[in-house]
């Protein structure tokens, strides 16, 4: 139910509030080294990598084999083929419940998004490593860690830029706020715009 001419005119209203707040609004132009290096301490999460892990797995599920005494055996000849050499990737093939076409592999996986259970195994075991069979409900699991990705975080120097560019925003962002809270308990603004003149305002604060 708002008419063009209502939109504009409510459009221009608010650039004129907003010209006045950026030209009244404190900020500086330039944040002290210091600062910006305390700002990537603070937030080092932000530009450290996640730690990261490549794995494939083999599995045995009890329904598949007819029960879990039957599973049990069927791990116990894959732990067999593995301890004489076997290629992992290949017993999951010809052998695992989960994935064979993939040869179990689970790809790179972020530490975070694996339960406790498992992360801990994972990273117990060494890069190129086999893990203990694992035994689950209604399955049995073994785990090859294939790589670990050990996060480093981005130096100082590459952010520092992008850093000071977030913080300036901020502080503008702040500053316009204050102004904003200043106007708000001051009073209010009243527009009064000339008719049939392009341009022509005037903006008096009570």
């Amino acid at each position: 139910g708002t008419s063009v001419d209502q939109l504009r005119e409510n459009f221009f209203r608010m650039q004129m509030v907003e010209g006045y707040i950026t030209s009244v609004a404190k900020f500086p132009e330039k944040i002290d080294r210091e600062d910006l290096l305390r700002y990537y301490e603070d937030h080092l999460g932000d530009y450290t990598p996640q730690d990261q892990i490549r794995f494939a797995k083999i599995v045995v599920r009890h329904q598949d084999h007819g029960g879990a005494a039957a599973a049990e055996d069927i791990m116990g000849q894959i732990v067999a083929e593995l301890n004489q050499g076997a290629d992992f990737g290949e017993v999951a093939k010809a052998m695992s419940d989960f994935k064979p076409e993939t040869k179990g592999d689970m790809g790179w996986v972020n530490r975070e998004s694996l339960n406790v259970e498992l992360a801990d195994v994972l990273y117990r075991t060494p890069v190129g490593g086999i893990s203990p069979v694992q035994t689950l409900e209604g399955r049995y699991e073994i785990y090859k860690v294939i790589d670990r990705n050990e996060p480093k975080s981005i130096p100082f120097a590459d952010v520092q830029q992008e850093i000071e560019e977030k913080m300036l925003t901020e502080q503008k962002q702040k500053a316009r706020e204050s102004v904003r809270e200043e106007i708000r308990k001051k009073g209010h603004v009243v527009m009064i715009v000339e008719p049939r003149k392009k341009d022509v305002s005037q903006a008096i604060m009570k």
